[in-house]
């Protein structure tokens, strides 16, 4: 078998183009039949979504994050993903960021510099908010998260922390008077 025998031709991905085409509808409309809120005829939304059921048409967070300003996801940094106390609190902390319509970007990092860079790394995917979970971050990376307009949320008690930080103790995360919606768990 030779190199180009092992390469995959990735199918085409349907876009709202072609929902809207299929369905002479302008993309506007379609767009709009994927918000509860929106106002769209009964039967116009039944049909937008019954076809892109059909078609395997879904929207583009990527693409919606460019409309909203938010790209719906919470970077989460650690230190050592090989503790044991990890995987059950990246469990509950995930569950928990879905239940409020967030996805998780998780980044393992061994030593500070590499945790300044793990967090820069999730800048650039303007994450809604960044979770550092047992580690220190420099205050030139929680600077650039302030930059950034990127609340960051500590799970260890530290002071001195710039105003776009906070902390949490024990299990609770959260963060008041930023229009986030506080992440909790018990």
């Amino acid at each position: 078998m030779s190199g180009d025998d092992r390469i995959r031709v990735r199918k085409a991905r349907v876009t709202v183009k072609d929902l809207a085409r299929d369905l002479s509808l302008s993309t506007s409309t379609i767009s709009r039949a994927f918000y509860t809120d929106a106002v769209i005829a009964p039967s116009t939304r039944s049909a937008v979504l019954t076809r892109a059921a059909e078609i395997g048409y879904a929207p583009n967070p990527l693409a919606r994050s460019l409309i909203t300003k938010r790209t719906r996801i919470a970077g989460v940094v650690t230190s050592d993903i090989n503790n044991p106390f990890y995987p059950e609190v990246l469990t509950r902390l995930t569950e928990r960021l879905r239940e409020i319509d967030l996805n998780v970007m998780l980044t393992a990092a061994g030593s500070s510099d590499s945790l300044d860079d793990a967090v820069k790394l999730l800048l650039s995917y303007q994450p809604d908010v960044v979770i550092v979970l047992a580690a220190t971050l420099s205050s030139e990376a929680a600077e650039a998260c302030g930059e950034a307009g990127t609340p960051v949320i500590f799970s260890s008690t530290r002071t001195g922390l710039p105003s776009s930080c906070t902390t949490a103790r024990e299990y609770g995360l959260g963060r008041s008077g930023t229009g986030m919606r506080t992440v909790v768990w018990v």
